[in-house]
């Protein structure tokens, strides 16, 4: 069925053609974010009860549909261009105001022909430009673009200063010992050191048993004559510092092998010959050179 526009939507059309190619400023340019609708046609079925409007900028939802002074009519299907909403049951054919009402309250009306359509009639002048409507909302902001090609790396720059020296870190554990080094030459011989006169104790078996006392200090030689007695003893003096690198030497120098005559060193007190109480030897001849270490030890050979 044919459709009829109003004469003021024919218009509102033309000024806003006019508009986009003025070269109007930016803000003006710049649609609102609910512009009012705008109806380009609409087509009624009287035999499926329903009228089908085509256009743009329907929303926002829901809308108001007034065919006349009947509805609002059932909306069936909404999109921001295009509507089909149902006709009343028994509606009669004829030329028809309709109104569309966004939620936001902006109009649009145009008429519309239902049934048998007569001969159009001549367009009417342009109507009057209508008002501006107030610039609606900003509307989100869109996606991000995708970055931009990595620009040139730019000139070095100049070198910073020097920083503070840092504090002394702790020190490292101490690191293996190396080899020991060559063995270093012969020093020289040192000056001759002073030899103690020897105190000689001379010693001649008697008839019977002989004891003899060595003295505490010096170096000692002892000489003992075996030759007419069994039991002969040599009385140490104290191993203490005061005879330090003692030196002592029993010798036999006379001996009777028919009487097997024994010679006994006892040390003093609690000292130790090659840590025993005594040192005994006989009839077989010889010596002990004894060496005393000034704690109490002994130590012949």
């Amino acid at each position: 069925m044919n459709v009829v526009r109003p004469r003021s939507a024919i218009a509102a059309l033309a000024v806003a053609c006019v508009m986009l190619g003025a070269g109007l400023p930016a803000s003006a340019q710049r649609p609102p974010p609910s512009p009012p609708p705008i109806i380009v046609n609409a087509v009624g079925d009287l035999v499926a009860s329903t009228l089908t409007i085509n256009g743009a900028n329907f929303v926002p939802v829901p809308l108001t549909i007034m065919l006349g002074s009947m509805g609002p009519l059932t909306v069936t299907t909404a999109t921001s261009t295009l509507v089909v909403a149902t006709l009343p049951q028994g509606v009669a054919a004829g030329t028809y105001l309709l109104t569309m009402t966004t939620a936001s309250g902006a109009q649009e009306e145009f008429w519309v022909a239902l049934g048998t359509q007569g001969v159009p009639g001549p367009v009417g002048p342009p109507g009057p430009t209508g008002a501006t409507g107030p610039m609606g909302a900003t509307g989100p902001p869109g996606p991000i673009g995708p970055p931009g090609p990595t620009g040139t790396t730019g000139p070095q720059g100049a070198t910073g200063a020097i920083g503070p020296t840092g504090a002394t870190g702790a020190n490292g554990p101490p690191g293996p010992i190396g080899p020991a080094g060559p063995v270093g030459p012969q020093g020289p011989m040192g000056p001759m050191g002073t030899v103690a006169p020897l105190v000689i104790v001379k010693v001649v078996a008697t008839a019977g048993n002989n004891s003899i006392n060595v003295a505490a200090t010096g170096q000692d030689l002892v000489g003992v004559d075996m030759s007419a007695g069994t039991n002969f003893v040599v009385n140490l003096p104290p191993c203490a510092a005061a005879a330090t690198s003692k030196l002592l030497i029993v010798k036999i120098e006379k001996y009777n092998t028919s009487l097997f005559p024994v010679l006994a060193i006892v040390p003093n007190g609690t000292d130790k010959i090659d840590n025993l109480a005594s040192d005994v030897f006989g009839n077989t001849g010889g010596a002990r050179n004894l060496y005393c270490d000034g704690t109490g030890n002994w130590y012949a050979h």
